[in-house]
């Protein structure tokens, strides 16, 4: 039996190195440099190069002085960070073209969306599913550090700073760190309008930045609380705009609802939590009366500061989020009289077909009425 001839695209291939070719191409390509990356480790002379890539850098083993044997093993934070975000970066994009390709594209086929719509899908299918993930893990973390216990929340603060990080803790934040810096690479890699790419580039901006700060100033604790909070409410936006696009409208509806009245009280929560910490709870700890330097950021200067850029940042976000609303409640209105107005056509037009068919009944009546015949005179 002779072998079958393989169809021919229609579609020509791009030329390599093409902007089409990288955008076609560009999770095989990533996927090479993480594998030449990860078999680096395997020889001895590369091993030092590549696994800065790989591993989590920046380790503080402590010892049993008795035993000699090592008791726990801590993180700190350094320069050679950057290069495992860069790593864990291009492992980010490369999942999100598999779901991409092989999740988020066939859902969206079927919906037959508009290009904005459909653009709000795909961002909105990726969001869900990172809020998801890092809030279930997040919580697994503070439950396993045990920052909270019994309705305190004295472990987000006590023995500031907290220079040390557990394997868990820091492998969570470069992993934030590469999802938000991976979605700047997908405005290119989905051709992104250029009308939508300010509104993103910010909204990534403000959740990569204070993510770092948190990292970087030895906030850790509290910044895990907050991104936890955060995500919470996020995940009912997310799943209730999905649900309104897959034609469950009264489902999303609520959803939105509730969401509506969450998102005012978590960032009324966010602000008076770290307004509590910042000038109150850490100007008493002893780090408060150390010189700055080693991890010690416990300074006024640096508190209020803090708690500046984050009021700031939840008023910025309650205005959009009011703007939003407000636009979403115009929407709502307009279209609510848009169906009443045909609503109203229609039972118009029903009347009028009602009276017109009366009209022809009763003429129909008078043409049956027998006639009564005339009496006419016979002549003689």
């Amino acid at each position: 039996m002779a072998p079958r001839p393989h169809k021919k695209s229609s579609k020509p291939s791009p030329p390599i190195m093409s902007h089409d070719f990288v955008i076609e191409n560009h999770a095989d390509i990533l996927s090479v440099i993480c594998i030449v990356l990860v078999l680096g480790l395997l020889f001895k002379v590369t091993s030092p190069l590549c696994s800065p890539f790989v591993s989590l850098q920046y380790n503080v083993t402590q010892y049993d002085n008795e035993t000699g044997y090592a008791i726990s093993t801590a993180f700190t934070y350094g320069l050679k960070d950057i290069l495992t975000v860069f790593f864990f970066t291009l492992m980010v994009i490369i999942f999100r073209a598999i779901e991409q390709e092989y999740v988020i594209d066939k859902f969206s086929k079927k919906l037959h969306l508009s290009k904005v719509k459909q653009n709000k899908f795909v961002e909105s299918c990726s969001l869900l599913v990172f809020y998801i993930i890092s809030v279930v893990w997040g919580g697994d973390i503070l439950a396993t550090e045990s920052w909270v216990q019994n309705d305190s929340i004295h472990g987000l603060y006590k023995g500031y700073p907290h220079t040390e990080m557990s394997f868990a803790v820091k492998l969570y934040y470069l992993i934030q760190f590469a999802f938000w810096l991976h979605n700047f690479c997908e405005l290119y890699f989905l051709k992104i309008k250029q009308e939508e790419i300010a509104s993103r580039v910010i909204f990534y901006s403000l959740n990569l930045g204070f993510t770092e700060a948190a990292y970087l100033l030895n906030f850790s604790r509290l910044g895990l609380v907050c991104i936890l909070s955060h995500y919470s409410v996020q995940i009912v936006f997310h799943a209730s705009r999905l649900l309104m696009y897959y034609g469950q409208v009264k489902q999303g509806s609520k959803g939105l609802t509730i969401w509506n009245y969450l998102f005012p009280v978590i960032r009324l929560d966010i602000t008076v939590l770290c307004g509590w910490i910042f000038l109150f709870a850490l100007p008493e700890e002893d780090s408060a009366f150390e010189p700055m330097g080693n991890g010690n950021f416990n300074q006024p200067v640096v508190r209020y500061a803090a708690i500046g850029c984050i009021v700031a940042l939840q008023v910025y976000m309650l205005l959009k989020y009011y703007a939003v609303l407000t636009k979403y409640t115009r929407d709502q209105k307009e279209a609510n009289a848009v169906v009443n107005r045909s609503k109203q056509i229609r039972r118009n037009a029903k009347k009028n077909k009602d009276a017109k068919k009366d009209t022809d009944s009763a003429n129909e009546k008078v043409d049956e009425e027998p006639v009564s015949p005339s009496k006419h005179k016979k002549k003689d």
